[in-house]
């Protein structure tokens, strides 16, 4: 839905978006420069490496890592350079005009809208692995340092003192796996809105096309507060559920290529609802919850957000009625 805002608001949403752009372009700068330190520093090393005397494998990994993450990051800061950050959030969409909550919602298959989740499973999977390849270029090379040195006391005592940290390098790339399998067995949810009115109602249909079994697949309406506040020096980060009801509880069910999961079901908004808005130090979201709960494979939770408006604020922006 594409809102109509009068001249005085436009103007106000073009400065918006282009101080948020030139925050974005100075963020992707910062990266660009911040991985470029990473990759010169693994170019160089490799490049001294490779000149001297000394036996290069395995110790050419540790410059290899460095150039592989240097060159991530520079790759992702170019990608961004130029976009603000509602345009990163928000690709195809044009609702990040109003003073709500981004909802990344993209045209459905089904109905109008496919509400996607906001749970960051590749990005956290990416930054482990990247993690787990510097933690873990580290400590072998430092192993390797000690073993070629003999079989001295000192050196023993060096490998032992080793075991916890080989222990949390084999650990990263398993939790790292574990994580995207969660993500394997994701569900789709579509509606027909994506801004809604206290007391009003949406069409969702929730579907999932990946065969499993599972316990239980449980959905729910969730209004979640996240506030910002400093103490001192410090800075906290807390969230509050507002309000919270199951919608749908299916037991244990199978789903199978033949058999896929479609549930449509209508969604009420509480009359007395708060509605959605953002600030710097608060916060206020709407969500459906699904969590689904698989047998023999990580669990998953979805949250598939989308905002909740006064009949005033949308009389005011006069949003049109088709996406």
């Amino acid at each position: 839905m594409t809102p109509v805002l009068p001249y005085y608001q436009e103007k106000k949403v073009t400065a918006i978006r282009a101080d948020s752009q030139s925050k974005q372009n100075m963020g992707a700068g910062c990266l660009i420069l911040f991985f470029s330190i990473f990759l010169i520093i693994g170019i160089a090393v490799g490049i001294s490496m490779l000149n001297g005397e000394q036996e290069v494998f395995p110790l050419i990994l540790v410059p290899l890592i460095f150039m592989l993450v240097g060159a991530g990051g520079v790759y992702a800061g170019i990608r961004s350079w130029g976009k603000s950050a509602e345009r990163l959030a928000a690709i195809g969409t044009s609702k990040n005009l109003l003073p709500f909550p981004l909802c990344s919602a993209t045209p459905g298959k089904e109905l109008a809208w496919n509400l996607s989740s906001r749970s960051p499973i590749a990005a956290g999977v990416g930054c482990l692995v990247i993690f787990a390849l510097i933690w873990n270029g580290f400590i072998f090379n430092f192993a390797f340092q000690i073993i070629s040195r003999g079989n001295s006391g000192m050196s023993l005592f060096m490998l032992l003192f080793l075991i916890p940290f080989f222990i949390v390098g084999l650990g990263l790339p398993v939790f790292a796996l574990r994580m995207g399998m969660s993500a394997k067995h994701s569900a789709v949810l579509e509606a027909d809105r994506e801004l809604v009115c206290p007391g009003e109602h949406m069409r969702v249909q929730v579907s999932i096309q990946r065969p499993a079994s599972y316990k239980n697949l449980s959905i729910w309406l969730v209004c979640q507060e996240r506030i910002t506040y400093s103490r001192g020096s410090s800075t906290y980060h807390d969230q509050f559920i507002v309000y919270e009801t199951e919608l749908h509880n299916t037991g244990p069910m199978d789903v199978t290529v033949s058999r896929p999961y479609i549930h449509s079901f209508d969604v009420i908004i509480p009359e007395d609802a708060i509605s959605s808005f953002k600030s710097t130090h608060n916060e206020i979201n709407w969500f459906i919850r699904v969590v689904g709960e698989v047998n023999r494979w990580p669990n998953f939770t979805n949250e598939c957000f989308f905002r909740v408006a006064s009949p005033q604020v949308i009389e005011e922006v006069k949003w049109q009625t088709k996406p």
